[in-house]
C-alpha cells in the first residue's frame, strides 16, 4: 500500500471513530483542508524547465495560498487530493451525491431525460457529496471524468494532454439547496449520483424563470465565495456579461478556444493567451482547457466550466469565485510580464518578429518589460543588443499590427509627457518613416522654444541656424579630462541651450534617417542638463 493510501485510510478510521463521516475537501497528506484548488499541467511537448507528461499539477489550498509543483501522478492515489477528496463518494456511499458532465466518461448513462442534448445541455463538470453536516463541491474542466462509483478512480489518460483547473470547496449543508437552484438554471448533465436524491432535483424550483443567478457562499472554514451561473437562455458570455459587472473590475480570463476576442466596454474582460508559474514553466492557451478569471484590480478569483465562445451562448454553465487578495495575485501573476527587445541593427543570432524589415523601418533600439502594475523602458543607441531571451510572440505581433496602421496612417510626429512612478517628468518625440524631415529640428527645438546642441552618429546635416537653432556636438570631454570625438561616439543625446531638458534617444541627424521612424526621450531636470552641457567641448557654428 502506498503512503498516500496508509494517510487516507488513517483519516477514514479517525472521523469513524467520531461517529462522522464529514464529507470534506482532503489535502495531499489526506487532512480535510477547507478548500484548493489544482492547475494540471499540459504533457510537455518542447525543451521545459521541467519534462512534464501531464500528470503533474500546481496546488495551493486554504492553508498555504501560494501555487506548489507538485511532481505527483493524477492517475495514481499518492499525495493526490483529487483522488482523496472522491474516495469519500467511492468508498462511504453518500446518500446525497452528484456527478455531472457535458462530456461523461464512456459507458456511462445520464440520468437525467431533460439534459441528454449534449449540443444545448449545460457546459458544466463536477461532483458533489454532503451528508446531513456538511459536504464538498468539486468544480473542474477535465472531460469523462469522473468515474461512475461502481468503478473507483479512473484518470484517463486521453486528459493528460491538455492543462485542467479543479476546485473543491467545503460547505455547510444548508448550501445544498443553494447549488439545486443553481441546477436548476443551468441544467447539468447528471451519469451519476443517487437517484432518489437526483429525481428529487430541482426541490426547489424557479418559478420565474431566470436565465441567470448569482449565489454567495460561505466555505466550513468561513471563506467567502461567489457562484455565478447562467442558463441555455441567457444568450451572451457569461464572463463580460454578469461576471465583470457584478464584480465592477476588468477580468482576466482563461477559457478553451475563445473566439470572441477581447471585450473592450467598461469593465473589460481580456483572453489570456499564455500562462506562467514563478519557476519558469509556461505554456499557451492553445494547450489550456482550464476555465478561469481574474479581476485585474480587486481580490476575486475564480474557476469554472465554461468557455468565451459563441457556441457556449447557449449553454448552461457558471464559475466560482473566491474573494481572497492573495489568490488573486497568485492568478495575475501567472499572466507573464509584456516585455519586447527591438533594434534596427538586432542580434546576429535573433530571428526578426517584424512585419517591415526594410531600410524605412524604425532607427530604434531598446527593450521594455511591464506587469500589471509598472515595468521600465530602456532607450539605448546599442546595436546587436540585448540577447534575446525568449520571444513574446502575441504582444509583438499586436506592436506590429500597430506600426504598420500607423505608417499608413498620418504623416504627423507625435510628442507624448510620461511621469516616473516617483514623479519625474519626461518627454518622448517620434516621428514614422513618412515624417520627411530631421527629428531634432521641426520638433524637439520648436517644441522646447530653445536652441540643442545634438551628438548623434556622423551627422551630415549641418548645424540648423533657423530662429531655434541646432548645433552638432563635434567633441565631448568630461571633468576628469577624459575626451573623445564625434567620429568615435555612436550615442544620440541632445541638450536645451537654456531651459532644463536634456534627451537621450536612437535616430541620428542625417539625411537617410529622414525615411526612417525614430525618437529621443527628454527629462525636464535642470542637474542633468547642466551635466549634458558641460562635456560639449566643441560644437558646429552657426556661419
Amino acid at each position: 500500500m502506498s503512503p498516500g493510501m496508509i494517510t487516507f485510510t488513517g483519516v477514514l478510521l479517525a472521523v469513524g471513530a467520531e461517529f462522522c463521516y464529514c464529507f470534506n475537501c482532503i489535502s495531499p497528506l489526506g487532512d480535510s483542508v477547507d478548500w484548493f484548488m489544482m492547475y494540471k499541467v499540459p504533457k510537455a511537448t518542447r525543451p521545459m524547465p521541467k519534462k512534464t507528461t501531464g500528470k503533474e499539477f500546481y496546488y495551493l489550498d486554504a492553508n498555504n495560498a501560494t501555487w506548489s509543483f507538485m511532481d505527483v501522478n493524477i492517475k495514481e492515489p499518492d499525495q493526490n487530493p483529487l483522488y482523496y477528496t472522491l474516495q469519500q463518494i467511492y468508498q462511504k456511499n453518500p446518500e446525497k451525491y452528484g456527478m455531472y458532465n457535458d462530456q461523461p466518461p464512456q459507458g456511462s448513462v445520464p440520468l437525467t431525460s431533460s439534459t441528454t442534448n449534449q449540443a444545448t445541455g449545460a457546459h458544466m463538470k463536477g461532483a458533489f457529496a454532503f451528508d446531513k453536516d456538511s459536504g464538498f463541491w468539486l468544480i473542474l474542466s477535465v472531460p469523462f471524468f469522473p468515474a461512475p462509483q461502481k468503478y473507483n478512480y479512473k484518470y484517463g489518460s486521453s486528459q493528460l494532454i491538455k492543462a485542467q483547473a479543479i476546485l473543491c470547496i467545503t460547505l455547510d449543508s444548508k448550501y445544498l439547496e443553494e447549488i439545486e437552484k443553481i441546477f436548476d438554471i443551468t441544467k447539468p448533465m447528471f451519469f451519476d449520483g443517487n437517484k432518489p436524491f437526483l429525481q428529487e432535483l430541482p426541490r426547489v424550483k424557479d418559478t420565474k424563470k431566470s436565465t441567470k443567478i448569482v449565489v454567495d457562499f460561505k466555505s466550513k472554514g468561513g471563506q467567502e465565495f461567489r457562484e455565478y451561473a447562467k442558463s441555455a437562455s441567457f444568450g451572451a458570455d457569461l464572463y463580460d456579461s454578469l461576471v465583470a459587472p457584478d464584480l465592477k473590475d476588468n477580468l482576466l480570463v482563461e477559457t478553451w478556444s475563445p473566439n470572441l476576442g477581447s471585450n473592450c466596454s467598461t469593465y473589460k474582460v481580456y483572453d489570456v493567451k499564455k500562462v506562467e508559474f514563478k519557476d519558469g514553466y509556461w505554456f499557451k492557451s492553445t494547450i489550456d482547457h482550464a476555465k478561469w478569471a481574474v479581476t485585474e484590480n480587486r481580490d476575486w478569483a475564480c474557476i469554472g466550466d465554461i468557455n468565451r465562445a459563441k457556441s457556449q451562448f447557449r449553454r448552461g454553465g457558471g464559475t466560482m469565485c473566491l474573494r481572497h487578495a492573495g489568490v488573486a495575485k497568485q492568478f495575475r501573476n501567472l499572466i507573464p510580464e509584456e516585455y519586447g527587445m527591438y533594434n534596427d541593427q538586432p542580434p546576429k543570432s535573433s530571428v526578426s518578429m517584424d512585419i517591415k524589415q526594410e531600410t524605412s523601418g524604425g532607427h530604434m533600439k531598446g527593450a521594455f518589460a511591464f506587469d500589471k502594475d509598472s515595468g521600465f523602458w530602456l532607450i539605448l543607441s546599442v546595436p546587436n543588443f540585448p540577447a534575446p531571451r525568449k520571444q513574446n510572440k502575441p504582444l509583438l505581433k499586436k506592436f506590429n499590427r500597430e506600426m504598420n496602421y500607423y505608417s499608413s496612417g498620418p504623416n504627423g510626429p507625435i510628442v507624448t509627457d510620461f511621469i516616473t512612478r516617483k514623479g519625474q517628468s519626461f518627454r518622448g518625440y517620434a516621428k514614422s518613416a513618412s515624417f520627411g524631415q530631421d527629428l531634432y529640428h521641426p520638433l524637439v527645438a520648436v517644441n522646447l522654444k530653445d536652441n540643442l546642441y545634438v551628438e548623434t552618429w556622423r551627422p551630415d546635416l549641418k548645424t540648423e541656424c533657423s530662429m531655434y537653432k541646432v548645433y552638432d556636438v563635434k567633441k565631448v570631454a568630461f571633468e576628469d579630462g577624459y575626451w573623445f570625438n564625434s567620429k568615435t561616439d555612436h550615442s544620440k543625446w541632445a541638450v536645451t541651450e537654456n531651459r532644463d531638458w536634456a534627451c537621450i534617444g536612437d535616430i541620428n541627424r542625417n539625411i537617410s534617417q529622414f525615411k526612417r521612424g525614430g525618437g529621443t526621450m527628454c527629462i525636464h531636470h535642470a542637474v542633468v542638463a547642466k551635466q549634458f552641457r558641460k562635456i560639449v567641448k566643441e560644437k558646429e557654428e552657426c556661419p
